[in-house]
């Protein structure tokens, strides 16, 4: 039960990641502004389970697999409201 929420608590963050990708109006950011700002939170968000930044190879995997994430929670976002 505790991977289950370990799992479910980094799958929150890093999609949260791609919700925060917004301009101070509120609407949605694209291209190089939402890359960057996705990147950011990503790299921000890259800590160890004790509460330290990682660094070399671990904060690249870490940062990799958020901002792939990051667009997958996008797309499926994008293809929900497209059906709904």
């Amino acid at each position: 039960m505790a991977i289950w929420y370990r799992l479910l608590g980094s799958a929150i963050a890093q999609s949260s990641c791609a919700t925060k990708a917004v301009s101070k109006d509120g609407k949605a950011l694209s291209g190089a502004a939402r890359t960057s700002s996705i990147k950011k939170c990503c790299e921000d968000s890259a800590v160890s389970k004790d509460g330290k930044p990682l660094s070399g190879a671990a904060k690249t995997s870490c940062v990799k697999k958020c901002q792939a994430d990051a667009s997958q929670a996008l797309l499926r976002s994008f293809n929900l409201e497209m059906w709904s």
